[in-house]
């Protein structure tokens, strides 16, 4: 009678555990997923609006409105979480004066902090892609056009 392989008992083991991890990374796949498609949505919406108004020759109003709602939405995303220093503190980073319990809360708030203010982003960036699009409009397109229009010549 033929010995069992052991190696290949423990292999087995190892991809039963390495399965059970899988549905694990499929919720946070999941999740990426739903975030990447409400960020795509909203996007599109809010460069439809601006492209409406711009066409509607209404650029400086619609303009300065989503500037204003972008620029509030970075100094309230900045604000809110204490800026951008906080974002992967450890103990050993804060006031030595401060107790251990002080320094849980404070490392803990700042995790909840960044939870609560994480629809913000959701804001901030489709305006930013717009105003991206609106400076390669205005500016790149241009000098592109220029540029390649001058070989056909």
């Amino acid at each position: 009678m033929p010995k069992k392989n052991k190696k290949f008992k423990k292999h087995s083991a190892g991809a039963d555990a390495a399965a059970s991890s899988i549905p694990k990374m499929d919720a946070k796949m999941k999740k990426k997923a739903k975030d990447l498609l409400i960020f795509a949505a909203i996007t599109v919406v809010v460069l439809a609006v601006y492209i409406y108004f711009v066409q509607i020759w209404k650029f400086q109003i619609i303009f300065i409105i989503y500037l204003a709602v972008w620029t509030l939405s970075v100094l309230a995303y900045c604000f809110y979480n204490r800026g951008f220093m906080s974002k992967d503190i450890t103990e050993d980073m804060l006031s030595p004066y401060w107790s251990e319990e002080k320094k849980k809360q404070f490392i803990e708030s700042v995790k909840e902090r960044r939870q609560k203010s994480r629809w913000l982003l959701f804001i901030i960036t489709p305006f930013t892609f717009v105003f991206i699009m609106e400076i390669f409009m205005v500016f790149i397109m241009p000098r592109l056009y220029s540029m390649f229009s001058s070989f056909g010549s």
